[in-house]
């Protein structure tokens, strides 16, 4: 499955729900200083018109959050999602089934690790 990014952008473009500049500066400047984790800092302005418009994703985020207690957010246009794993997470594989189950066995899941 492939997403227009241009297309997203013009509808997020179309809708003015993008953050402000300011607001942006306020996290970034948080985030700078250590006031905010990484994981509450990420945001992504294009998760709006991508939910409007494949409404697939925020139920599974929902489920996500709601069984595992985790933040799943897509990267840029929704060429990909992550969700962020705190240390000692394991329920990798429950996960991962709840992934495969609600999207197909061909979509991709992998654990990856920051380096900071």
């Amino acid at each position: 499955m492939g997403l227009s990014t241009a297309e997203m952008y013009r509808r997020l473009a179309h809708s003015s729900t993008y953050s402000s500049l300011e607001w942006s500066k306020e996290r970034v400047g948080a985030w700078s200083a250590g006031k905010l984790p990484t994981e509450e800092f990420l945001h992504n302005d294009l998760e709006i018109p991508v939910f409007q418009k494949y409404l697939f994703f925020q139920p599974l985020f929902d489920q996500i959050e709601k069984e595992f207690g985790l933040k799943s957010l897509l990267s840029g246009s929704g060429s990909c999602c992550f969700s962020w794993l705190p240390k000692g997470f394991d329920g990798l594989k429950e996960l991962k089934e709840m992934i495969e189950l609600a999207w197909g066995d061909e979509c991709w899941v992998e654990k990856t690790y920051l380096i900071r």
